[in-house]
């Protein structure tokens, strides 16, 4: 399946809604969308996979982990190749950092 990540959100918005639904709500932000659109074809598109996964079931699919951090934040590496950083808030799961697996390592305790 193709999709282009501007077409992501409201995708997501449109066929997500309550938890009683089974999904919740995805907000990216801009600086997450900006870094996806740069990357080649093929990796927007597994990311966009993953990300509409998170909308079914935000933590317990994919190589994803609870981080130890002052407020509830979770990881999700993707394809080996880059790690997703979001937090679940309510029925919305708020994606705000990107990066490649080699830069997230490196952050590993200042996120």
């Amino acid at each position: 399946m193709q999709m282009a990540i501007s077409s992501l959100g409201r995708r997501l918005k449109k066929n997500s809604g309550s938890k009683t639904g089974g999904t919740v709500r995805i907000n990216i932000e801009d600086r997450v969308k900006e870094f996806i659109r740069e990357l080649p074809e093929k990796d927007r598109r597994v990311i966009g996979e993953h990300i509409e996964r998170l909308s079914e079931h935000p933590s317990a699919m994919g190589n994803i982990k609870k981080l130890r951090t002052r407020k509830p934040r979770w990881r999700m590496h993707i394809s080996m190749k880059y790690t997703l950083f979001y937090f679940v808030d309510s029925d919305t799961v708020w994606i705000d950092k990107i990066m490649t697996i080699g830069q997230a390592h490196k952050k590993y305790g200042k996120i």
